[in-house]
């Protein structure tokens, strides 16, 4: 998304407010706030076996400081990366959108074929 897009949805948040998609944690009575992500862009690194780095823009939905976790799955051709923020039910956020620009590598090495890679609520094919 450029940057006239990304400061169109914090004008929106600021006066709309904004939707945090949460998930219930089972240890400690925390919640998940999972990182909208709008662009994920996969790099193929040159070495052998292949390995992909992935250059990953969204928003924090919310303006609480908190710590960014990224958990990453992998089953045969499809890697799953989750990003979100543990968060304290109490917690009072201001109600903005915070810009999140991060590039994770992924774990492992990568055999020629198609991988599906997943990270929260965006799918991308990549040929190696």
């Amino acid at each position: 998304m450029d940057l006239i897009g990304l400061l169109i949805r914090l004008f929106l948040a600021l006066f709309l407010g904004t939707q945090t998609t949460v998930t219930p944690s089972t240890a400690n009575g925390s919640f998940r706030s999972y990182t909208q992500i709008e662009n994920v862009e996969a790099l193929i690194l040159e070495s052998f076996p292949a390995q992909i780095q992935l250059n990953i823009v969204g928003a924090q939905p919310d303006g609480c400081d908190l710590p960014v976790i990224d958990e990453q799955q992998r089953a045969e051709n499809t890697v799953t990366l989750e990003i979100y923020r543990l968060g304290d039910p109490a917690m009072m956020c201001a109600a903005m959108l915070i810009p999140y620009r991060e590039t994770i590598k992924l774990d492992g090495s990568f055999e020629p074929g198609t991988y599906t890679i997943i990270v929260n609520d965006h799918t991308l094919e990549v040929e190696i």
